[in-house]
């Protein structure tokens, strides 16, 4: 009987329709995760030039004091070599001056380098602590970024879990319908069945009330005869008076 078979395809689909829409929202906030570690590797790769580039820079820098220094003290030297020789001719008053004066314009460079070199440290210095709190920014965005990517894989081999569930419902579903139709198309028979037994049976009633009727009818009869039968017995014995 159809009556027996529990089908109850909307709940089914339901459950199909509501798995699948929560596999998109977990795909979806994947390609969100992925997106934002992509970016905050893009950062910290521009970072990491840029503090290249700045090493780098006071390197160069480095190097060009060390060398003012090394040609301000080759003069003097010199100049303190020109002084023990006691040469006080002009031409090497001009000399001692012009390298003063050189001595001085470097003396005012390496000053000037000094204070853009200092103003430059405390500038990296800044930066670098800016960097190490981005730094630490992009560390927790990344372990928050890995434990999302973690929670959205495990969210994911659930969702699959559940859709292989929801794929052996419907299997199971498909098995329902054709049972339920075999069973509805079995009831239909047998309905037809009962339909044609109740028709033989109210034949066959119909033929015992019409047989019923006729033996009432012949006992009727019967007990007619057998009164008009007594009648002409006594009649026949002179002993019957009319009532």
């Amino acid at each position: 009987m159809a009556a027996d078979v529990p089908v109850n395809l909307e709940v089914v689909n339901s459950c199909c329709a509501a798995w699948k829409k929560k596999y998109s929202k977990i795909e979806n906030r994947r390609k969100a995760l992925r997106e934002a570690v992509d970016v905050l590797t893009k950062a910290y790769d521009q970072e990491k030039a840029r503090a290249d580039i700045e090493k780098g820079e006071k390197e160069k820098e480095s190097s060009i004091r060390m060398s003012l220094e090394n040609e301000i003290s080759g003069l003097k030297s010199e100049i303190y070599s020109l002084k023990q020789r006691g040469n006080a001719d002009a031409q090497n008053r001009n000399e001692v001056n012009l390298l003063k004066a050189q001595v001085s314009d470097c003396e005012k460079e390496i000053n000037r380098l000094k204070d853009l070199i200092e103003r430059e440290k405390k500038r990296a210095e800044s930066e670098s602590k800016n960097a190490e709190v981005e730094k630490k920014k992009a560390c927790e965005a990344h372990k928050v970024a890995k434990a999302e990517k973690s929670k959205a894989d495990e969210e994911r081999k659930r969702a699959n879990t559940e859709k292989e569930k929801a794929d052996n419902y419907g299997l199971q579903l498909e098995v329902l319908k054709k049972e339920a139709h075999k069973a509805s198309s079995n009831l239909a028979s047998e309905t037809l069945k009962l339909v044609e037994a109740n028709k033989k049976l109210e034949a066959e009633k119909q033929k015992v009330v019409k047989e019923r009727e006729c033996a009432n009818s012949a006992v009727v009869k019967a007990e007619e005869q057998n009164k008009f039968a007594e009648v002409f017995k006594r009649i026949a014995r002179g002993s019957w008076r009319p009532t």
